[in-house]
């Protein structure tokens, strides 16, 4: 069993010597270094969060089989990616490494023009099977049809409803079209939920059916429980994280901490829950990213704060500390690139945090506090995570705030994110949990602007706390 990075570079290994000749060149294992450089050589000046996003943009064109002359011009460098990524190949070649992509590039392309290496490789793929084939890649398509030739020696898995990584390259079409391409394979739907109760799986039907997902399923709880649907309205964002750490305390007399999760769409949430859930002396971990204490862009702001808060100032904490985020990046309104609006959100998200103090010295105190206090994590202690990182793993009850038009679905600049795919992310959110899913958000936001109830809550099952 091997990703299809992995399987394909070892056929490289073999292949090279054989059809090349010589050794194989080193793997870079890390773009950014050679994407400064081709930024540099091109004349373009861009920070770490930038240069993290100009290196994603290279890759999701080089996996959705895009060439430089190809690219569009909506990202961070506009009309310049082309000339970028152009760059990024020639110093790549001249420093004699191959990135990831280039692994599946090369394996097939010597695939598609050697017959005596393409005789080898299905010879050691006769049967295939890909699991989580909603999630393949153009060009990792391309890999899998090398090895397979004319045979039909193929067998997938996938659930198009859970195609969550489209801004990687992920496309759905290859499951959703597999059929067509294969007339005569045979088609199982497996609609039986073992994981889910009742209520859960009722929640996640309703929540495609409201969409327009071709391929969709309609699962059945093979479970007698009925499980325990939840969604509650808070005033503000603090009391929201308040109460969402109250309900998970009352649960922990019951629920191992372990089997609890709060999954959020950006990875700055889980801010203010590791405030609450460390103020309550709940032991909680942070999947698929640092505590927010331990971030970087976190560790600079809060510097830069120590120093603001020795300055007078009449305006009131929240402006303070926007002021004083401006020369690391705080906007009013996030970046376009994706590493740049991550680290937008967690200075942000200080803004939010200011909003509860009534000084700025009182607001660093209780961030140095917080760090101070910013343990280890332990075996047995709550997950938060992002939906994306939650995907494949599983809870008794799980926690999804910030449910509300803007924050899921997302909006940046004032527009939606991909619709579709907000939804499917929902989804997979709902279906992590086995017993409880507790749904919330804010009524008013850190701004003080009233939102509204996300389009994918069930209707009818809205309360105010007390």
């Amino acid at each position: 069993m091997r990703t299809v990075h992995s399987e394909a570079l070892r056929q490289l290994q073999w292949m090279w010597p054989r059809a090349v000749g010589g050794q194989m060149p080193r793997i870079q294992s890390s773009k950014i270094g050679l994407v400064s450089t081709a930024l540099s050589n091109c004349g373009i000046r861009l920070d770490d969060a930038g240069r993290r996003d100009v290196t994603g943009e290279i890759e999701r064109a080089k996996a959705v089989g895009l060439a430089p002359e190809q690219v569009g011009t909506d990202g961070v460098l506009g009309e310049q990616l082309a000339q970028v990524y152009q760059e990024y190949e020639d110093v790549k070649g001249a420093a004699g490494v191959v990135d990831f992509e280039d692994i599946l590039l090369l394996n097939a392309g010597l695939v598609r023009e050697n017959l005596t290496i393409a005789e080898q490789v299905r010879q050691w793929c006769r049967w295939i099977t890909v699991d989580e084939y909603q999630d393949v890649s153009p060009l990792q398509q391309q890999v899998i049809e090398g090895w397979l030739g004319d045979r039909d020696e193929l067998c997938v898995v996938g659930d198009p409803s859970q195609t969550i990584y489209s801004f990687a390259g992920a496309r759905s079409d290859f499951l959703l079209g597999f059929t067509s391409r294969w007339p005569e394979a045979t088609s199982l739907r497996l609609t039986h939920s073992y994981r889910c109760a009742r209520n859960v799986i009722d929640l996640a039907n309703a929540v495609l059916a409201r969409g327009d997902e071709r391929g969709r399923l309609h699962l059945t709880s093979q479970r007698e429980v009925a499980g325990e649907v939840r969604t509650t309205v808070y005033d503000t964002e603090y009391d929201e994280a308040v109460g969402v750490a109250e309900r998970i305390k009352g649960l922990l007399a019951t629920v191992p901490a372990s089997q609890i999760a709060i999954l959020v769409r950006i990875n700055a949430m889980t801010a203010r829950f590791e405030r609450e859930l460390q103020a309550a002396g709940i032991p909680y971990s942070v999947r698929g990213s640092a505590r927010f204490m331990q971030r970087p862009e976190v560790k600079r702001a809060v510097s830069l704060l120590r120093v603001a808060s020795k300055q007078p100032s009449d305006a009131d904490v929240a402006e303070q500390v926007a002021a004083a985020l401006e020369p690391v990046g705080y906007s009013p309104t996030p970046p376009l690139g994706q590493a740049q609006r991550e680290e937008w959100e967690s200075l942000a998200a200080l803004v939010s945090l200011a909003a509860t103090h009534t000084s700025m010295t009182e607001l660093v105190a209780d961030l140095d506090e917080r760090a101070d206090n910013d343990d280890a994590p332990v075996a047995d202690a709550v997950t938060l995570a992002s939906l994306h990182s939650a995907k494949g793993l599983e809870w008794q009850a799980v926690f999804m705030p910030g449910a509300y038009e803007g924050g899921l679905p997302l909006r940046y600049q004032g527009e939606f994110v991909d619709l579709d795919e907000e939804r499917r992310l929902f989804y997979v959110g709902v279906t992590r949990a086995k017993d409880l899913v507790e749904l919330s958000y804010a009524r008013t936001g850190s701004r003080r602007e009233t939102r509204e109830p996300s389009r994918f809550l069930p209707e009818g099952r809205r309360r105010k706390t007390a």
